[in-house]
Parts: structure tokens; sequence; C-alpha cells
């Protein structure tokens, strides 16, 4: 049986929602200290917003702000360490299933916050997409 997993320019690493909360508590001087206008929330009352930079087609920088959901802070840190340095349209394969493909540990109850992380993620490259088609600078 073929993974659903999009193939990357490297191997996805396996750790787990556990090691990316404590790794976003560690990288947290990398967030944003103002949350974009692209705010993607639930009816849970998470909200999550990324910002996304591009050099030479790729992903050069990615940070993200978002709710104290242990589940979700993890989701986003692991989209940030996947999306440096991938194309954007390699990194508008990461969706909700390929989130949880990675993390079967997350609960069916939590699944949703993949959703959301992916959601916000998509918002962010669809900004530099539009910012990169008229030609102004990021």
């Amino acid at each position: 049986m073929q993974s659903a997993l999009p193939v990357f320019d490297r191997y996805p690493p396996r750790k787990t929602i556990y090691d990316y909360f404590h790794q976003a508590l560690r990288n947290s001087q990398n967030t944003l200290r103002d949350v974009p206008r692209e705010l993607v929330s639930d009816n849970d009352g998470n909200c999550v917003a990324f910002e996304v930079s591009e050099e030479a087609g790729r992903i050069r920088e990615v940070r993200f702000k978002c709710t104290t959901c242990f589940t979700l802070v993890a989701l986003c840190e692991h989209i940030v360490e996947l999306a440096c340095g991938m194309t954007i349209s390699k990194a508008r394969e990461i969706d909700r299933e390929f989130l949880l493909e990675l993390h079967p540990e997350v609960p069916p109850q939590l699944a949703d916050r993949a959703s959301l992380a992916s959601q916000a993620f998509r918002a962010a490259l669809q900004k530099v997409t539009v910012n990169l088609n008229k030609g102004e600078p990021l």
C-alpha cells in the first residue's frame, strides 16, 4: 500500500506532538509579535496565523502565532520545520491528512487542530503567492 505522504526533498522527522510542543517553547522567540489578518479560528476558540517569507521560489522562513492548545502549537511547529526550504507549490501539500498521518498519536477529538493549522498555513502561502504575482516585495 502506497503512503498518502507527499514526497518531499527530505524525509519528515519522526518526532511526536510532545516533542514539537517543547520545540515550540524553545523557539518562542520566532513567533509572530503581531497577529496578521489571515487569522484562522474554529468554534472552540482556537486560532492560528502564519507568516511566510519567500526567496528565489522557496520558503525562507515561517512564523506562527496561535492559542495555547498543546496539539495546535505542536502541529504549527512541525509545519514550520517541514516548510522551510520547500517550494511554495510543494508546501501546499501539507494538509490535514498529511499532518495526521505524521502524528497518529493525535486523538480523534483533536484532529480538527490539523485542519486549523493547515488552513492557516495555506492562507499565508496564498498571501505570498498574491504578492509574488503582483511583483511586490515580501
